[in-house]
This record gives C-alpha cells, structure tokens and sequence, in this order.
C-alpha cells in the first residue's frame, strides 16, 4: 500500500471483501482505514447502488448488512429480485432495488401487503404510480376472491 490515506482507500475499496476482512488485520493503520465511513460508502456505491443510510446506521454496518442478505438470499440486482424481497420482508434489499429502473414495485407492494410486511409496503406505496394502483388494487381482490373460495393461502 501507499501509505496515502486517500489512495489506499480507493485501493481498499477495489479488494474483495474476503481479502478486505484479512487486510483489516493486518496492522493498526488498515485497521483504522477499515473502520472509515468512506471506504463502505464507496463500496455500496460501487457494487451495489447509490442509496444512503438510514438515520443512526453506519456506512460499514449498511454495507455489510446488505453484502450478508444478497450472499444469504442469493439476490441478483435485477427487476425482478424486489418481488423475492418483497415476499420476505427484506426492507433493506427492497431500499436497493427500488433504484435500479424498470423495478416491479408494484407487484412487490402486492405482495408485501398480503405476507403482512408493512413497513415494506409503506416504503414502496412511495414508488407505485397512480397508473399501477388499480393493478395494484386488482391483485388483492383476485387473492381475497381465491382465500374465499378455497380456504387457503396460495401465496
């Protein structure tokens, strides 16, 4: 490393988080480096998308939350992986994929209002245009008309 705090954390922001977790122990200086909020900004920026904390949480513990549920879940960064999140009830995953374009929110809202996930929906009634609602709306009528009908959660 360079010993330049600016160079080495573009350098630190580059590495693979297995090699960074070795690097961080190695010595009192990567170790601090480790701990600076702009190294995990950078890295959720880089690999992931550009969204922001929530007040109280940490770049690094935003970052490392996330990198464990996109490892865990196997989520992709696509469309279609805010349904998955949706369903489960991951807020923090439905937050990054809600930037990508052409994201299915209005499905995901659908489904997070029938698995009871309402802090997921509410955060994705932000991004449900008008024009999806009645699709929307359309949706939970068809599931209420199949709970009727057969007793059962299909979903």
């Amino acid at each position: 490393m360079s010993r330049i705090k600016d160079i080495d954390l573009i350098i630190l922001s580059k590495v693979y988080n297995t090699d960074l977790s070795n690097i961080c122990q190695v010595n009192k200086y990567f170790y601090k480096l480790c701990n600076n909020e702009h190294l995990w900004r950078n890295k959720l920026w880089t690999e992931y998308a550009k969204i922001y904390p929530e007040k109280g949480q940490t770049w690094k513990n935003m970052y490392l939350k996330l990198n464990i549920y996109m490892d865990k879940y196997k989520y992709r960064i696509d469309e279609d992986s805010i349904v998955s999140a949706s369903i489960l009830g991951h807020l923090e995953i439905v937050k990054l994929l809600s930037t990508l374009p052409h994201v299915k929110t209005n499905l995901a809202l659908a489904f997070a209002i029938t698995k009871g996930h309402l802090d997921v929906a509410n955060f994705l009634s932000n991004f449900t245009e008008e024009c999806y609602e009645y699709e929307v709306v359309q949706f939970l009528h068809g599931l209420d008309w199949v709970k009727k009908n057969y007793n059962k959660i299909i979903i």
